[in-house]
């Protein structure tokens, strides 16, 4: 069996040692000067990670540091040890202030927030990889302001986007709508929403039966759509990238 890379026995064990160290009184505000508390929270944290000096130094107790600070004192508890140690690994060659980095410290801080953790969704872990910041900035877009858009369905997805697709006040179309959009939509955040055709109308009683057999055969035309924001996506937003 391979041995596992540096980044992941790090992560692995610093998860671990929290479990088994930092539950007592290290979250609880009796440690009255804040440095001195989330100095030694840290410290516990990662006494286990002694061999990954400089991810430890450089990349974990800096990112625990930043996510800790934002929470008050008299709510802190520790974060579910599966979730702290993706979140360690999924940071562990990412630059400080990267959108990454960024909804990585946002979940962890929610994760150990008393009165939020359980917000904390284990699934928002891996869609924080697998958006770019580009994507990000969509998502925040839509969640301004629904985008209206042509699309034709094909299979699960939606392709052929065109019309109305663009950001900003000023305007400017997506690039490469369809896989941004498409990669949104599979990840389970955002939602297309058919508006309905007032123009439609059937010649007669054999157009109508031609119209549902495409159906029925998924033949597809195009069609306008209003692009929002799933339940699970508005979630994700305000838990990893609060405004």
């Amino acid at each position: 069996m391979a041995d596992k890379d540096p980044a992941t026995a790090a992560a692995e064990a610093a998860a671990k040692e929290l479990v088994k160290t930092a539950y007592g009184d290290l979250l609880q505000p009796a440690a009255r000067e804040i440095g001195a508390e989330l100095g030694e929270f840290v410290r516990a944290v990662f006494v286990a990670g002694r061999g990954f000096g400089h991810l430890i130094r450089e990349t974990y107790e800096p990112f625990v540091l930043r996510a800790l600070a934002k929470v008050p004192e008299d709510r802190r508890v520790a974060p579910p040890p599966a979730l702290l140690g993706k979140l360690l690994e999924g940071v562990s060659y990412e630059h400080p202030g990267s959108h990454v980095e960024q909804m990585s410290s946002a979940l962890l801080a929610t994760a150990m927030d008393e009165e939020k953790s359980g917000d904390a969704h284990p699934a928002f872990v891996d869609v924080i990889h697998r958006i770019s910041a580009e994507e990000l900035e969509i998502l925040k877009e839509i969640e301004r302001r629904p985008f209206e858009v042509t699309a034709r369905p094909s299979g699960s997805s939606f392709v052929n986007l065109r019309s109305f697709v663009f950001m900003g006040a000023s305007g400017g179309f997506v690039p490469n709508a369809d896989l941004v959009f498409d990669n949104l939509h599979s990840a389970g955040l955002i939602s297309f929403v058919q508006r309905p055709n007032p123009h439609q109308t059937f010649r007669d009683l054999e157009h109508l039966a031609r119209v549902v057999a495409k159906i029925q055969h998924g033949a597809h035309t195009d069609g306008q759509y209003v692009v929002t924001l799933s339940p699970f996506g508005r979630a994700f937003l305000k838990e990893c990238a609060p405004s």
